[in-house]
């Protein structure tokens, strides 16, 4: 899972991730901070993105 996630953030391809999602159960990113909270936790149900996007151009 961690390859699928690396490029993503490094490519911005979603090709592999999006192929994986349903298999996540959770992915939590620490270093991201909203105020006081620190920490994101995405699961199926909570995407890292928002809409499918076509990344093959």
């Amino acid at each position: 899972m961690m390859w699928p996630l690396q490029r993503y953030f490094e490519r911005q391809e979603r090709r592999y991730l999006e192929m994986m999602w349903p298999k996540v159960g959770e992915i939590v990113d620490l270093d991201l901070e909203h105020g006081n909270q620190r920490g994101k936790s995405y699961a199926p149900n909570t995407p890292l993105f928002d809409s499918p996007e076509d990344d093959s151009a």
